[in-house]
C-alpha cells in the first residue's frame, strides 16, 4: 500500500506544498517570462500547471488541501507500520525507509512536522532514520546552505495549514 501511495502521490503532493511554501516567494520574484522559463523545467506540462497554481495562490490554492492528505495517508501508513516493527517493512531499514524519508525530511524544513505530531510511531521512526550514520550524508550534506537558508527565512505555514485542515 505504501508503494502505490508514494508512486502515485507522495512526490506531486510535497512538490505542491514546496511550491505554496517555500519556493513561492522567490518565483513571485521574477518577471513573467522568468518564472515561465523556470516552470517549463518541470518534466511535464501538469507538473508545471500544478507549480503554477500554488505560486499563484499559495496555501489557498485548492491543490493544497488534496496535497496534504495525500502526506497525512502517508503518515498513517508509517505510523500503522511502526506496530508491525521499528521500520517499515519490519525489523530492518529498507528501501521503503529510504523512499519516505525525504518526503518526511522535506515536510520538516517547510515547518510541516506538526502534521506527524501526534502519531508517537511516525516520530520515533523519522528519529530512528534520523540517527543513522547515512542521513547525514544522503540527505543533510546534500542539500546546500541557500536552500535550507530558503526554507528557514519563509513565514510559518503551520497556522494556515492547520486552518485548511480543520475546515475540511
Amino acid at each position: 500500500m505504501i508503494t502505490k501511495l508514494m508512486d502515485e502521490h507522495i512526490h506531486i503532493s510535497c512538490m505542491t506544498l514546496t511550491f505554496a511554501t517555500a519556493n513561492r516567494a522567490h518565483l513571485l520574484r521574477m518577471t513573467a517570462p522568468e518564472m515561465e522559463a523556470e516552470l517549463a523545467k518541470a518534466p511535464d506540462a501538469r507538473r508545471s500547471e500544478i507549480k503554477r497554481q500554488v505560486v499563484k495562490q499559495g496555501l489557498d490554492a485548492p491543490l493544497v488541501f488534496e496535497a496534504l492528505r495525500h502526506q497525512q495517508k502517508l503518515h498513517s501508513e508509517i505510523e500503522d507500520a511502526m506496530k508491525r516493527g521499528p521500520y517499515l517493512a519490519g525489523a530492518s531499514y529498507s528501501l521503503a525507509d529510504a523512499a519516505a524519508t525525504p518526503y518526511v525530511w522535506r515536510l520538516e524544513q517547510l515547518k510541516l512536522a506538526p502534521l506527524w505530531e501526534h502519531l508517537p510511531g511516525v516520530a520515533a521512526w523519522y528519529a530512528r532514520v534520523r540517527a543513522r550514520p547515512s542521513f547525514k550524508t544522503a540527505v543533510e550534506a546534500w542539500v546546500g546552505p541557500a536552500e535550507l537558508q530558503r526554507y528557514a527565512d519563509e513565514p510559518d505555514p503551520w497556522p494556515k495549514v492547520r486552518e485548511i485542515l480543520r475546515a475540511a
